[in-house]
């Protein structure tokens, strides 16, 4: 008896196939993680900075986070030239789970500096992750699947936005603060897993040059 497998139902609703639907479902999975993280984080970097500096500092803060994304789309030019494109998106995805421990880390010891860096951080490299995310859905769909598939993952990515706020609502009486900065590495680290688990589904699947390919080449002789 043949194992029912549920993303086989969705690729025949979507006109897939199944090992289609079977990346449909990571992918989807994989927005819904980092749309949910970065739901958590923005609350407690709203919720840390407002305690700390209060309503009055946002706009220097707007300021450092406009100078800090300038230089990191420098970082992003330098790096698009000198490693490749899966490269490039597994260094940002282990800077900011290094970052979110690094935060947890220091909060503790030392509130300020802390709370200014993660707001900073959030509104820059961590933001990142999303057009990552969208440019390796782009590298696994063609246009054609695109317009079927990507209304499906915008969904999902919406149900992790209110899964995060939600969460957050509801651990914070518990957890603290600090309870929802350890949050960020574990989403994370799950992300980075479903990351390299499609990246190595895209390294094996036949780019269309090669499916187009002939498999050998005719040679007519014509007399001279």
């Amino acid at each position: 008896m043949k194992a029912f497998r549920p993303w086989e139902a969705l690729a025949r609703q979507l006109g897939l196939e199944s090992d289609e639907g079977h990346r449909l479902v990571l992918m989807g999975g994989l927005v819904g993680i980092l749309c949910c993280a970065y739901t958590i984080a923005k609350v407690a970097r709203d919720a840390l900075f407002l305690a700390e500096f209060g309503a009055l500092a946002l706009p220097y803060a707007y300021v450092c986070v406009a100078v800090a994304t300038a230089l990191l789309l420098l970082l992003e030019g330098w790096l698009a030239g000198r490693l490749t494109l899966v490269r490039t998106r597994g260094f940002h995805q282990y800077v900011a789970i290094a970052c979110s421990v690094a935060a947890a880390l220091a909060y503790p010891l030392a509130h300020g500096w802390t709370t200014a860096l993660f707001y900073v951080w959030t509104g820059s490299q961590a933001m990142m992750l999303l057009p990552h995310f969208w440019g390796l859905a782009l590298d696994l769909w063609d246009s054609r699947q695109a317009r079927r598939v990507f209304p499906v993952l915008a969904g999902c990515g919406l149900l992790g936005g209110l899964a995060g706020g939600a969460l957050a609502g509801w651990t914070t009486p518990l957890v603290q603060r600090v309870g929802l900065l350890w949050m960020l590495p574990v989403f994370l680290l799950a992300a980075r897993a479903l990351t390299a688990r499609l990246e190595h589904r895209r390294v094996q699947r036949p780019r269309p040059r090669e499916l187009s390919r002939p498999r050998g080449r005719s040679f007519a002789v014509r007399p001279t």
